[in-house]
């Protein structure tokens, strides 16, 4: 089935309005990421005595940043014995974006050098 030129010119400015609303709504989500890994880092800071906590991954990247992406932050300072309890505070800051904690103890040497070389300290 052929389409009309006016056809394909309103298809092709309605994907354009959607692709703009959507990068807008990632903006936004992004946003509440940010504000989300500020109050993990204070939490794992003051509760949990993390002696540094980073921000990594797509967060980090506004191009890679999606409705679908979640908060990744890696920590300092954690101990096997309250890692649980503050993965699960830290989780409990958002309905919308999944919090993943990552116990910098426990990661790979690859993991690690990313976090190192690109990680925002919070």
């Amino acid at each position: 089935m052929a389409l009309s030129r006016e056809q394909l010119e309103r298809y092709r400015k309605t994907a354009e309005m959607r692709m703009a609303e959507e990068a807008r709504r990632a903006s936004v989500r992004r946003e509440t990421a940010w504000r989300t890994a500020r109050e993990a880092a204070r939490i794992l800071k003051d509760q949990f005595f993390a002696t540094r906590v980073c921000a990594f991954g797509s967060i980090l990247r506004p191009e890679s940043f999606s409705l679908w992406s979640d908060l990744d932050i890696a920590a300092w300072g954690l101990t096997p014995r309250n890692w649980l309890k503050a993965s699960a505070a830290v989780r409990a800051l958002s309905d919308g974006i999944e919090v993943n904690l990552l116990d910098i103890e426990t990661c790979s040497d690859s993991l690690l050098h990313v976090i190192q070389r690109d990680g925002m300290t919070l």
